[in-house]
């Protein structure tokens, strides 16, 4: 395939009036790369409507870190951090997975995902099994869990291969369901060939996924790391974990080995993130804050995942400034040095000032 060298833009418009109308029909028609097969596709999506889910696969170029794929969120119809299933651009999962990515090199970037399930066909809102992708700036809203199948807002996962992934800036409601039902959670699974996952989480918000146990193999919880190898083989889970926040789960966060003959290696490092029980604690990073309860660090855990006035994930967390300037509705960061204590946890911060690209903030949020 040939090296991606430029991109197109195409607008997703669901209610008509752009490029295309469904996610599925824009890949269908650009991934193969236009006429030279060396165009990566961008989708610039709009509010109106569902826009379908899409399975990226079978791409006819081959992207890079500069000309990769992207779904994102038009300026004004990015998602603005509430608890909706209308708001802004977005995809709606019902008993299947909402965007599935199986290109390396793609960003998925200010959707709004409404999962739900009812007939015991687990549901994802993005399902990533591919290398270099970028999850930023999202909100995924679990209505619903009707069976005990798994409900994921966000699953990483590497099977038989090595890989990177970053999550970053995403807000994640749940409804306190008695189901299996994880926020974000990261998977290595070596069935056939040794395997490695590399993950970065960063800023992320999680509420009220689950007051379930774990069932069996199958686990439910806030950020949930999962590993597998059969006899002769390895599979590592790599997770670097900063100024997450995760409250009102049966466990906000937690490792679990499949327990199988091979060799499973979970290897976490947590810093500056808060928890409701006390396992943001439990690998023993600097800066993590346990035992605070959700209705102490939100304006409302149901939904409102912005930081409540002296709450205590408020100007705690460690500068990234370097990495990202924007929280997850596109709000300006607080410029201090990359390195020092001072921002906030989570996906919202509390700084007022907003990027180009959105209308007033109004409750700290920004409003097209």
């Amino acid at each position: 395939m040939a090296i991606a060298t430029s991109y197109e833009v195409s607008t997703i418009k669901p209610a008509g009036g752009g490029d295309y109308t469904a996610l599925a029909a824009w890949w269908a028609a650009k991934k193969g790369g236009g006429g030279g097969g060396n165009v990566a596709a961008w989708a610039e999506c709009y509010s109106g409507g569902d826009m379908g889910i899409v399975d990226l696969t079978n791409e006819g170029y081959t992207p890079t870190a500069d000309f990769y794929t992207r779904i994102y969120a038009a300026p004004g119809e990015w998602q603005d951090g509430s608890y909706s299933t209308t708001q802004g651009a977005r995809v709606e999962a019902v008993n299947v997975n909402g965007i599935r990515v199986q290109v390396a090199w793609t960003r998925i970037e200010g959707i709004r995902f409404v999962i739900s399930e009812t007939d015991g066909s687990g549901t994802l809102g993005v399902y990533i099994p591919a290398d270099n992708v970028l999850i930023d700036g999202n909100c995924f809203v679990i209505t619903g869990v009707t069976t005990d199948y798994a409900v994921r807002g966000c699953l990483g996962r590497a099977t038989d291969i090595t890989l990177s992934q970053t999550i970053r800036n995403n807000i994640i409601y749940g409804n306190n369901t008695a189901k299996r039902t994880s926020g974000i959670e990261l998977r290595v699974f070596s069935p056939n060939a040794n395997a490695t996952g590399n993950f970065t989480l960063q800023n992320n918000s999680i509420s009220q996924i689950t007051i379930a146990p774990t069932f069996g193999q199958e686990a439910s919880g806030g950020f949930i790391h999962r590993v597998y190898a059969p006899a002769g083989k390895i599979a590592t889970l790599n997770a670097i974990l900063i100024n997450n926040t995760c409250t009102g789960n049966d466990t906000d966060y937690q490792e679990l080995k499949w327990g199988d003959v091979g060799t499973e290696d979970i290897n976490i490092t947590q810093t500056y993130s808060l928890s409701e029980d006390d396992t943001a604690d439990d690998w023993g990073g600097a800066g993590n804050r346990i035992n605070k309860a959700g209705s102490d660090v939100f304006e409302n855990v149901a939904s409102d995942l912005n930081l409540k006035a002296g709450g205590p994930a408020r100007d705690v967390a460690i500068s990234l400034i370097d990495t990202f300037e924007t929280d997850a509705i596109l709000k300006t960061r607080k410029n201090i040095p990359d390195g020092n204590v001072g921002w906030d946890m989570g996906a919202l911060t509390t700084a007022l000032v907003c990027e180009a690209g959105g209308g007033p903030l109004i409750n700290g949020r920004l409003v097209a």
